[in-house]
């Protein structure tokens, strides 16, 4: 067996050290250009709801981590009051609290099921897998509605690799009832996260469509997602992403910024798909594509694809 010098063990314990990962981190949103806006979300007066972690958390490394450059507050961190239930650490067995209902999660093989209980320790709702790798998990408490009552949002995963998501809105109140059901398809992250995306007081709720990537031209990796929006209307979250035009400029913009740093061969790439699909949602694709100096032959390939998509996009 060939020797090996000091100066090579030292370089290979570099080389080790440096690929091994930290602690598990929460999850957060996609990376956030293109597809993803940024921008603070205002604060309001909501009220935080009471809502706590049974079990206790592990007890930290004692460990200390180097210093590292401030980060962007992660989009659910933003949102005061808001209770976050998510498992970063794996699947298992979990008691938590949302408002005065227990939420238990039970991991059961490779499945986990949900059953929130009410006060007096009865299941009032219960989220089974039924098939596979299928799993539920809570998401996160919090009274985005400002009724005094919290929500909780419930989401799950069929266990495919990229797809499919689904995620569940309960207000709880004197009973679970449920405020919407959004099949998230390949977008799994944003998890109808609160945002109030135009500036009233009040929270919608933000999360993805994917339909680029079935029908883009990029691969998975590379796909934007269009941004959902859900408004609080008659008692129940409804889809109504078209009549937020200011905060889908806005993300537009943030889009072009990219854009208009590799155009014109871009606009026939991902970033200008995404472009015209936030432009057919604000209704202004037509004059814009001029403004912006779109080529006649990306014109051509986004036309195409603005047919195909268009419907998928409200």
């Amino acid at each position: 067996m060939a020797s090996v010098s000091s100066g090579a063990w030292l370089m290979l314990s570099v080389v080790v050290l440096g690929c091994g990962g930290g602690g598990p981190h929460p999850p957060r949103p996609a990376p956030q250009a293109p597809g993803r806006p940024n921008e603070p979300l205002a604060v309001t007066s909501a009220k935080p709801i009471a809502s706590e972690r049974i079990t206790p958390a592990s007890a930290p490394s004692a460990a200390q981590p180097a210093p590292q450059e401030p980060k962007e507050l992660d989009r659910f961190e933003q949102v005061p009051g808001l209770v976050w239930l998510y498992q970063t650490d794996g699947p298992q067995d979990l008691d938590e609290r949302c408002g005065d209902y227990e939420v238990r999660t039970r991991l059961t093989g490779d499945q986990t099921r949900v059953e929130i209980l009410n006060s007096s320790g009865k299941i009032v709702r219960s989220f089974k897998p039924r098939q596979g790798l299928e799993r539920y998990a809570p998401a996160w408490c919090f009274d985005v509605t400002g009724d005094g009552k919290p929500e909780l949002a419930v989401t799950k995963t069929t266990g495919g690799a990229h797809c499919c998501h689904e995620h569940t809105l309960l207000s709880l109140g004197a009973r679970a009832e449920t405020l919407v059901v959004y099949a998230a398809g390949n977008g799994s992250r944003d998890l109808l996260t609160p945002v109030d995306a135009n500036g009233d007081g009040k929270w919608e709720l933000v999360d993805t469509n994917d339909i680029l990537a079935s029908e883009g031209s990029e691969a998975y990796a590379f796909t934007r997602f269009f941004p959902v929006i859900f408004r609080w209307e008659k008692g129940k979250y409804v889809r109504s992403t078209r009549q937020f035009p200011d905060y889908l400029k806005a993300e537009r913009e943030r889009a072009m910024t990219e854009l208009r740093a590799c155009a014109p061969d871009c606009w026939a790439g991902g970033e200008g798909e995404y472009v015209l699909g936030l432009s057919l949602m604000i209704g202004d694709w037509d004059t814009f594509k001029q403004a912006e100096g779109c080529p006649a032959p990306a014109q051509k390939h986004l036309e195409a694809l603005s047919k195909r998509i268009a419907n998928s996009l409200r």
